[in-house]
C-alpha cells in the first residue's frame, strides 16, 4: 500500500495548482486523473488529439441526469470529450492530464470587486489579488497580437450594441511576433512549447502546445516538486480510516 501525505483526484484547474503548490511545500502528492496525457510527443508517452481517422476517440462518455437519476455510457475510456445532459442544458469537459485546460477557449480574467459580495466577508476582491497575479505569472495571459488594429471596429458594434465599455479578454496562450513562422520557446516550467499558428484548434485541443495548459504548466512544476501523477486511473472509492484516508481506483 502506498501513502501520499495528499492524493489529488483529478489534474483540472483546481487539482493542478494544489498539487504543484503542495508538492511545492514539500508534501508527497499523487495525482489521480482518469483520463490520458494528450497532444503531441516523440514518444509514446501522449496520445495525440483526436483528428480525422482518430475521431473515434472525440467522445469518452455521454452521461444523462434527469432528477436524482443519471445513466451515463462510455465509448471510450481515452476519449477526449465528456457530455453531460441535465434538464435544460448540456454541457461538454475534457477528461484527460489538464482537465478542462485542454479544450477551453483559454480566456482569462479576474472577476469584477461586486463578484465576491455573496462570498463570505473574509474572501474579497483585495484578499484575492496576489492570486490571482500568482496564476498568471504560470499561466502568462496577454492580448491576442493584432488587436489594436480590430480595437475601433469592435469599440463600434460595443456602441451599437448598448453594451459599453469592453476590453480585450486576455488569452493564456504563446503568442509569437509572426503566426506563419512560429518557433520554439521554454516555458518558465522547463516544456518547450511551440508559438501560436492562430489555427483555430483550441477547443479541439492544441496540437501545437501554443495554449499553456496545466499539463504544459502546473502539472510539470509539481512533477519537479516529486509528485505523483497516475493517468488513465479512476478512483472508485475514498474511506474514512484511523490517521488518514484510504483512496481506491481502477487503471
Amino acid at each position: 500500500m502506498h501513502r501520499y501525505d495528499t492524493i489529488v483526484v483529478g489534474s483540472g484547474f483546481g487539482g493542478s495548482v494544489m498539487a504543484a503548490r503542495l508538492a511545492q511545500a514539500g508534501a508527497s502528492v499523487l495525482v489521480i486523473e482518469r483520463g490520458p496525457w494528450w497532444g503531441q510527443d516523440d514518444g509514446d508517452a501522449r496520445t495525440p488529439f483526436p483528428r480525422g481517422a482518430r475521431l473515434g476517440r472525440f467522445l469518452r462518455n455521454v452521461r444523462v441526469n434527469r432528477g436524482r437519476r443519471s445513466r451515463e455510457i462510455v465509448l471510450s475510456r481515452r476519449g477526449l470529450f465528456e457530455l453531460h445532459g441535465f434538464d435544460g442544458l448540456w454541457t461538454l469537459g475534457a477528461s484527460g492530464v489538464g482537465g478542462g485546460s485542454l479544450v477551453y477557449a483559454n480566456g482569462q480574467g479576474v472577476p469584477t470587486s461586486d463578484y465576491w459580495d455573496v462570498f463570505p466577508p473574509e474572501l474579497s476582491s483585495e484578499d484575492m489579488a496576489p492570486h490571482f497575479k500568482r496564476a498568471d505569472e504560470v499561466l502568462r495571459p496577454t492580448e491576442l497580437p493584432g488587436w489594436e488594429h480590430r480595437r475601433s471596429d469592435f469599440a463600434a458594434a460595443l456602441h451599437a450594441s448598448g453594451t459599453g465599455e469592453v476590453g480585450p479578454v486576455e488569452l493564456a496562450v504563446t503568442f509569437g511576433r509572426d503566426p506563419s513562422a512560429p518557433v520554439t520557446v521554454r516555458n518558465d516550467a522547463g516544456v518547450a512549447q511551440q508559438t501560436c499558428r492562430q489555427c483555430g484548434d483550441c477547443v479541439l485541443g492544441c496540437p501545437h502546445r501554443s495554449k499553456n495548459t496545466l499539463d504544459l504548466t502546473y502539472l510539470p512544476l509539481a512533477l519537479r516538486a516529486g509528485a505523483v501523477i497516475r493517468p488513465m486511473s479512476e478512483v472508485t472509492s475514498i474511506a474514512s480510516v484511523s490517521g488518514g484516508h484510504r483512496v481506491r481506483w481502477v487503471d
